[in-house]
């Protein structure tokens, strides 16, 4: 692999560019948010070849997940799109894999458990993560619960991506 590949975790360890690529996972639980009362956020990273976009949503509870998933894949044209998550029981539920079935897209593929390193589905979380709390840090006053406004810190990132 050549040196304009290091780092680059969209490629495949061949050189090859993933393309027609949902990666998702949940981030939580959160203090809740000052508006909505979110407490989980969920991120469909989609990668077809060189274009990379974040899809953030926000949930009150784990259980909101499949509405997210829905409402995502009516937002677009993802049948063909492979996607990738974590073994966590809820992306993983038979109403998901029914979801996916519906909507002629393929099987879904798991990263390996208790392997971080080859997990596509946590890896856009972490310049999210990174990004929010700087924005956090440097754009709130600690006196004003800044830990309640962690949405709009995600999505101020993703906008920034």
């Amino acid at each position: 692999m050549g040196g304009d590949h290091v780092g680059d975790w969209s490629r495949g360890w061949h050189g090859s560019v993933r393309e027609k690529t949902i990666c998702f996972d949940l981030q939580g639980p959160f203090k809740p948010s000052k508006h909505g009362g979110n407490t989980y956020a969920v991120n469909f990273y989609v990668i077809d070849g060189k274009e990379r976009r974040y899809n953030l949503d926000f949930l009150t509870a784990k259980d909101k997940f499949v509405g997210a998933l829905e409402e995502f894949l009516q937002g677009g044209i993802y049948q063909g799109y492979q996607l990738y998550t974590d073994n966590e029981a809820v992306l993983n539920s038979n109403t998901v894999k029914k979801i996916l079935r519906k909507n002629k897209m393929p099987p879904m593929k798991n990263s390996c458990a208790y392997e971080p390193w080859q997990n596509p589905a946590e890896r856009p979380w972490r310049p999210l993560a990174a990004g929010a709390r700087e924005f956090i840090a440097r754009g709130t006053n600690p006196d004003d619960h800044p830990d309640d406004y962690w949405p709009y810190a995600y999505l101020q990132v993703a906008n920034v991506y």
